[in-house]
């Protein structure tokens, strides 16, 4: 599935670009996000820690959008050392650990 999502993304950006539409890109960001809770929601894990690697990445997640969307204030806020945008990809990368960390963890049934 990671290139037929590749290029939906790529598309997404292109059709941003040349319409001034965000709505796809948009979808593209926040719908992962939104099944991923929702898939959780409905069918829970059957052990503790892999939820917990779960809320972590869309915490993490969460903190990148809001640093991205306060990017000038957290600019001036920090007297011009760095942005709300470069800060996001460090919490977004940060996020990503919880993946890996749900990922290298065998699933045992309880």
């Amino acid at each position: 599935m990671l290139w037929p999502l590749l290029i939906v993304g790529v598309g997404s950006v292109l059709y941003w670009h040349f319409t001034d539409d965000v709505r796809p890109y948009a979808i593209v960001q926040f719908l992962p996000a939104i099944l991923v809770s929702l898939m959780c929601w409905l069918f829970p894990a059957h052990v503790g820690p892999r939820e917990t690697h779960v809320g972590t990445l869309l915490v993490g997640y969460g903190i990148a959008k809001i640093l991205e969307a306060a990017d000038s204030l957290v600019w001036r806020s920090l007297s011009f050392t760095v942005s709300g945008h470069s800060l996001k990809h460090i919490a977004a990368a940060a996020s990503c650990i919880a993946i890996l960390a749900f990922i290298q963890k065998p699933y045992h049934e309880p």
